[in-house]
C-alpha cells in the first residue's frame, strides 16, 4: 500500500499500530478529523512516509520529535489546527521538505532559522495566522 486515505472521519488519536506492516506507504491523509495529538513515536512504522496531511484536526501543538525520524517526508500540511507555537526543532532533519503548510493556525510569532535545514523547499504557506512580528532570520537560511 502506497496511500492511505483517512479523511473525513470521526478519529480522536492515531497510535503506532495502526502502520504496522506499512513499510511502503508513501502518502498519509488524516485531514478533516478530531485528533488533537500524535504520540511522538506514531509515525515510526511508517520508513518511506513523503507526505502528510494533517489539516483541518484538533492539534494545538506537535511534539518537537514526530517528524524526525522521516527524512523522506516532503509534503506536511498542518494547516486549519489550532496551534500557537513552532519552534527550531519541529521540522529538524526534513531536508528533503518541499512544501509546508501552516496557514489558518494560531501562530504569533516565527522563531528565528526555524527552517534552517531545508534546502529544498519551494512552498511555505504561513496565511490566515496571527503574526505579529517576524525575526529577520526567520527565512534567512531558505532557497533563493
Amino acid at each position: 500500500l502506497e496511500s492511505l486515505h483517512l479523511s473525513n472521519n470521526e478519529l480522536f488519536s492515531i497510535r503506532t499500530e495502526y502502520f504496522n506492516g506499512l513499510n511502503s506507504l508513501r502518502i498519509l491523509s488524516l485531514d478533516f478529523n478530531m485528533i488533537s495529538t500524535l504520540p511522538e513515536n506514531s509515525l515510526t512504522n511508517l520508513p518511506s512516509l513523503q507526505s502528510i496531511d494533517l489539516n483541518d484536526n484538533e492539534f494545538q501543538a506537535i511534539d518537537d520529535g514526530i517528524f524526525h525520524h522521516h527524512p523522506t517526508l516532503r509534503e506536511i500540511d498542518l494547516s486549519n489546527n489550532k496551534i500557537s507555537q513552532t519552534d527550531n526543532v519541529m521540522f529538524y532533519n526534513l531536508t528533503n521538505m518541499v512544501k509546508l503548510s501552516l496557514d489558518g493556525n494560531r501562530l504569533t510569532q516565527l522563531p528565528a532559522k526555524f527552517l534552517e535545514s531545508h534546502p529544498k523547499l519551494r512552498m511555505l504557506s504561513l496565511g490566515s495566522n496571527k503574526l505579529r512580528d517576524i525575526h529577520a532570520d526567520t527565512f534567512a537560511s531558505l532557497p533563493a
